[in-house]
């Protein structure tokens, strides 16, 4: 039997550039404060997006600006409709870019599929309950909220 130690180190790859980064194990804890290690960590990713990808680096700080922005004025109500369009779009962006999953067409119709229906005009009404809780949920075709006239912050 080989009993040769594995590398306990993890890959961390760039989406941008798909330059890879080697870290061990960060044991991050879900609550407290990170790490020295975990620190280092991000300062490496930091000095990375600041060298290579200088236009994602300003993106990010506005998203960190927006996000900000959102968590003050989400604890207050205001009846200035700018301010509650503003917080919609904030909300709507921050749900766009954190969803983790959207059915799609195709595993809408192999899951209507699967659901023996006799007919096709049930399979076809599961279909469409279907699509209409994955739109509602997901912020989609008729559920999907409006676009603001620009956006804050371009992805």
């Amino acid at each position: 039997m080989n009993f040769a130690q594995k590398d306990p180190s993890y890959k961390t790859e760039c989406m941008i550039c798909h330059s890879v980064q080697k870290n061990p194990p960060l044991d991050i804890p879900i609550v407290g404060e990170p790490g020295q290690l975990v620190r280092e960590f991000m300062s490496r990713l930091l000095m990375h997006i600041g060298k290579k990808h200088l236009t994602e680096l300003a993106q990010g700080k506005a998203l960190l600006d927006q996000y900000q922005a959102f968590l003050i004025l989400s604890q207050f109500q205001s009846e200035d409709p700018s301010v509650q369009a503003l917080l919609e779009g904030m909300r709507a962006d921050i749900f766009r870019r954190t969803i983790r999953y959207r059915p799609t067409e195709a595993d809408l119709d192999q899951l209507a599929a699967g659901c023996g229906f006799s007919t096709a005009a049930d399979m076809k009404k599961a279909r469409d309950a279907m699509q209409a809780i994955r739109d509602l949920c997901c912020e989609m075709g008729a559920a999907a909220p409006e676009q603001p006239e620009k956006q804050l912050v371009t992805p």
